[in-house]
């Protein structure tokens, strides 16, 4: 295979062809790793703090979810009379 001017390009894709498809995947690379989710750190404290918030919130839904029964049976009750 010779290199020199003039020479006929190797068999397969040109050079001049190979550019937009390499040019294409990088563009693809650089996405996905801008797309990529971000990682974070927490202290022992900090993440102490959010799962008692996330304990907390989940008994605050609890108690909706009972509540929201209760209300749900009350209407049905009241539809019967």
């Amino acid at each position: 295979m010779s290199i020199s001017p003039g020479a006929d390009p190797p068999r397969g894709r040109s050079p001049a062809r190979r550019a937009p498809r390499l040019t294409s995947w990088l563009l693809l690379a650089g996405l996905g790793l801008g797309l990529a989710p971000a990682t974070a750190c927490v202290t022992s404290g900090e993440g102490e703090k959010m799962n008692a918030e996330i304990a907390d919130l989940r008994k605050r839904l609890d108690d909706i979810d009972k509540r929201d029964a209760d209300y749900k049976e009350q209407v049905a009750r009241l539809k019967k009379e």
